[in-house]
């Protein structure tokens, strides 16, 4: 179930970030990203411990290495999305 809380919360960030994209300065919205993104790396830990515990393949990982590998998928993800992002809206003008 934290798993599944900690999804939502992160997407709900992101649509906050989208739908009031003008409003918001830039610092803001950067700090919601990051935001987002330490969740989905919480989201991420809990989904490989829980996966290690269903399967039996490994020992349960710790909670903490999982996270810090899990936040730092979640910010290099955030990172290429934003850089494909930007390519489009120059190409765009």
């Amino acid at each position: 179930m934290h798993f599944v809380i900690s999804v939502f919360i992160a997407v709900c960030l992101i649509a906050v970030v989208v739908l009031f994209a003008e409003l918001f300065p830039k610092w803001v919205q950067y700090a919601f990203i990051a935001v987002s993104c330490v969740i989905s790396g919480y989201a991420l830990a809990i989904l490989v411990r829980k996966i290690a515990e269903e399967f039996a393949w490994y020992a349960k990982p710790d909670l903490m290495p999982a996270f810090y590998a899990g936040t730092g998928v979640a910010f290099v993800v955030a990172i290429i999305v934003m850089v494909i992002i930007n390519k489009k809206a120059n190409k765009a003008n």
